[in-house]
């Protein structure tokens, strides 16, 4: 219904961006954490016929990951490897 509308009105329709990375599945982590990797297998097997735009998510610095973590965090993270 949305398409419709908006098409009738002239708008031009947006795209939509996916970004993931192939790492993401491959992520380790505790049964039943939402970013299990079957799941994101699952989304991205919905979206497949979709006109997606699809990009490769880029690694993020410590600088980008530090917006959103504690510094604590990711020492923690260095260290573990």
């Amino acid at each position: 219904m949305l398409a419709v509308r908006t098409q009738a009105r002239n708008i031009p329709r947006m795209t939509v961006a996916l970004f993931t990375h192939p790492a993401m599945l491959r992520h380790g982590v505790p049964p039943g954490h939402p970013e299990r990797p079957d799941r994101l297998a699952q989304v991205l097997a919905a979206l497949e016929d979709l006109p997606l735009d699809r990009y490769e998510a880029p690694l993020a610095t410590r600088a980008q990951l530090a917006r959103v973590h504690p510094e604590v965090y990711l020492d923690a993270i260095e260290q573990a490897f």
